[in-house]
């Protein structure tokens, strides 16, 4: 392990989940608290507000009538010191929560998001028609990996199924990784590259089918730019022409490609999609331009489906935290070796991708993840049977 792996800062996490939820008007006269008997779990909607800041509203209230710390930013949030209580009458950051310089993410933050929309194969019956379906999107605080994060995630989610919640598949569950307030130095991005880079074949399999070939989340082993053939000279340079190949290199290819590397802007351009959309394994934020904007210091895992589900949320956070950790921290040569031939088998059809990633997780000490994926399914996990439905 080099010195920049010795010094790097402990992991942090962020999870940003992605749902709809269904909002009714609420006619002239009518009190909220008869419509909140009449039409449980359903947002109220005023005639005489904004459809939108009022839908959004309501189901911050209820979050934070129920203890979370989340954003209202019609507070002067941006104003406020890191050690200073947020929001004049919200306690201060709790300990598990990373004190960033961005407010949006010391605590949760629930937004609108338009990509979050129903589709033409989702039913929700003729009664509900003149519903009005909401997508949103609720991001964490950034949080280090203890049990007080893993706990304040399982209350959040628990809490939104007050409301009916319907998950399809524009829906999500992104987890951001990264060391705290500072970006990753080269060394562990380029020892998280490679891994990343091969236990590809072992972590889409834990996803529905829908996520993983998606335009969404490209599998970085497929359609990455050192996939279809780029070289680290070329990733140096945004200004060479590069002839892609049609087809993936092998996993030894692309590591001895990979190897090459020498900066960071080069790891962002080569794990980025070559088609244009976002990566199972988003490097962008380390690509050259996004280091310019100053973007937030992490790598984010895109394929999980949307949930509902704390457990299934926090045991793949955990797990993406720990790739990442031991990746940059601990992973040897000889290590890497292994795991390499494993993937290669898993590819080939010789071996059984689950088996391989089970044995790779205990050997992480992920026990209780391991154990969750075995009486579980990619369809059960992604929470879609746990939601509150809507009245057939």
């Amino acid at each position: 392990m080099g010195s920049q792996a010795a010094a790097l800062p402990p992991m942090s996490f962020g999870i940003e989940f992605e749902f709809l939820m269904f909002g009714k008007d609420l006619k002239p006269g009518a009190t909220l608290e008869a419509f909140q008997r009449n039409h449980p779990g359903i947002i109220p909607m005023p005639a005489d507000e904004d459809v939108i800041d009022s839908s959004r509203q309501c189901v911050i209230d209820y979050l934070r009538s129920n203890g979370v710390q989340i954003n209202d930013f019609t507070e002067s949030d941006a104003a406020t010191p890191p050690s200073a209580p947020l929001g004049g009458h919200l306690p201060a950051i709790p300990g598990h929560v990373v004190r960033v310089p961005q407010v949006e993410y010391r605590r949760w933050t629930l937004k609108l998001d338009a990509t979050v929309n129903l589709s033409t194969e989702d039913n929700i019956g003729r009664k509900y028609e003149k519903h009005t379906a909401l997508g949103f999107e609720l991001t964490s605080p950034a949080f280090l990996d203890q049990p007080a994060s893993h706990a304040e995630i399982r209350r959040v989610v628990g809490l939104l199924h007050h409301f009916h919640v319907h998950l399809n598949e524009n829906c999500s569950t992104h987890v951001h990784v990264g060391t705290g307030t500072t970006r990753m130095s080269f060394e562990p991005l380029h020892r998280i590259a490679l891994l990343l880079w091969h236990v590809d074949c072992l972590l889409s399999p834990l996803h529905p089918e829908y996520r993983q070939d998606s335009i969404w989340c490209r599998r970085t082993r497929w359609y990455s730019y050192l996939a279809r053939g780029m070289t680290a000279e070329q990733a140096d340079d945004a200004t060479i022409e590069v002839t892609l190949s049609k087809l993936p290199l092998t996993l030894d290819a692309g590591r001895a490609a990979l190897l090459l590397a020498e900066t960071i802007w080069a790891l962002g351009r080569l794990m980025a999609s070559s088609e244009k959309h976002n990566a199972a394994y988003e490097f962008r934020n380390y690509e050259s331009a996004y280091m310019a904007a100053d973007t937030k210091p992490t790598l984010e895992f895109r394929q999980a489906g949307g949930t509902m589900d704390g457990d299934w949320a926090v045991h793949w956070a955990r797990i993406c935290v720990r790739l990442c950790e031991w990746g940059a921290r601990e992973m040897q040569d000889d290590e890497l070796e292994v795991l390499a031939r494993q993937c290669e088998e898993v590819e080939a059809g010789k071996k059984d991708s689950s088996s391989v990633l089970f044995g790779f997780l205990a050997y992480l000490g992920l026990d209780a993840e391991v154990n969750f994926l075995r009486n579980t399914t990619p369809d059960t996990r992604n929470g879609i049977a746990n939601v509150v439905a809507l009245d057939p």
